[in-house]
């Protein structure tokens, strides 16, 4: 997949090294990491909300645009890597899975553990420019940012 046409890899590299604190997490992934976690917020956040007419090719012209939609990219990206098993256990749960027991250990599953689809900041600075729709987003149902389990 190629760059997305809202942030590119080099973009996202420069606001990180630059423009954010406490980023390492994404700046330390291989370059084809970076990208997928690029990718990944771009189809979450474009399936999360719906944009007023001309926003999004507002937002591909770097002129013109304001740059709402590439931050937030970019920090949703910071949050997938922050945390990288965000998707494997929100599948777990998805698919029913919620305790294993082995020997004398026990684990258990909890939502309130599960760290939030789409963060509050990024659900927060997208809504000047969008409207949030709870539904879908990658095959999971989103309320507020959170996923219905």
């Amino acid at each position: 997949m190629e760059n997305t046409p809202y942030v590119t890899l080099e973009e996202a590299n420069a606001y990180f090294t630059t423009g954010r604190l406490f980023s390492d997490e994404f700046l330390i992934l291989a370059a084809e990491t970076q990208q997928a976690a690029l990718n990944w917020a771009t189809r979450l956040l474009l399936s999360a909300f719906s944009f007023s007419d001309g926003v999004l090719e507002r937002e591909e012209d770097r002129e013109a645009g304001t740059g709402i939609l590439r931050l937030a990219i970019c920090d949703q990206a910071l949050h997938i890597a922050q945390n990288p098993t965000i998707g494997r256990t929100l599948a777990l749960h998805t698919k029913g899975f919620q305790a294993a027991t082995m020997g004398p250990m026990n684990i258990t599953l909890s939502k309130e553990f599960v760290a939030p689809l789409i963060p509050e900041a990024v659900r927060i600075s997208l809504e000047r420019i969008g409207t949030y729709e709870a539904g879908t987003a990658d095959g999971w149902t989103i309320q507020q940012g959170l996923v219905s389990l």
